[in-house]
């Protein structure tokens, strides 16, 4: 019942083209169509009338399945000598592991993926916390500068610098 083209026709071209999730919603509701439709590559049938709650269950579920795992090309971050492996959620300079907490890890971890960037205090809070920045809080001064005071433990090197006025960047 599309203009120009009924979705049996549809179905088959458009999973040609692309591997994506397909859910028909049909005033069809005889068994044929559903089986036709189902077996043609469907993932899901769904008759009209329907609730709209139904309908978001079902494109979550379809989400769900078909979400591919985010690719990372690389497990590691490597910075000069400082080194975060996402996989285990641990960090190293010289070899000698260095103990942090998560959100001293999300710091690191969003500096060293974007070694060029300067962020604002407002995008390190949005990255490492799960929460609403209120601005003017000394969370991150204090974050940073254990960061610091934990890096400067095993190594002389500079990794953070303060861009006054600004936020934090790697060191150059």
């Amino acid at each position: 019942m599309l203009p120009g083209l009924s979705g049996e026709e549809l179905l088959p071209k458009l999973k040609e083209k692309q591997h994506i999730p397909v859910i028909v919603v049909s005033a069809k509701d005889g068994l044929d169509s559903k089986i036709n439709l189902l077996t043609s590559g469907a993932e899901d049938y769904l008759t009209k009338p329907f609730e709209i709650q139904e309908l978001v269950a079902r494109v979550g579920v379809q989400i769900r399945r078909f979400a591919e795992p985010e690719e990372s090309p690389t497990q590691h971050l490597q910075y000069k000598d400082l080194v975060l492996n996402q996989a285990s959620f641990t960090a190293s300079v010289n070899e000698k592991e260095i103990v942090l907490t998560k959100q001293e890890f999300k710091i690191l971890e969003l500096l060293l993926s974007h070694p060029n960037k300067v962020f604002s205090k407002q995008d390190i809070y949005d990255y490492a916390w799960d929460d609403i920045y209120i601005g003017e809080d000394k969370t991150i001064n204090v974050h940073i500068s254990n960061i610091r005071k934990k890096l400067k433990a095993v190594s002389a090197e500079e990794y953070i610098e303060t861009v006054w006025g600004i936020g934090f960047r790697l060191a150059k």
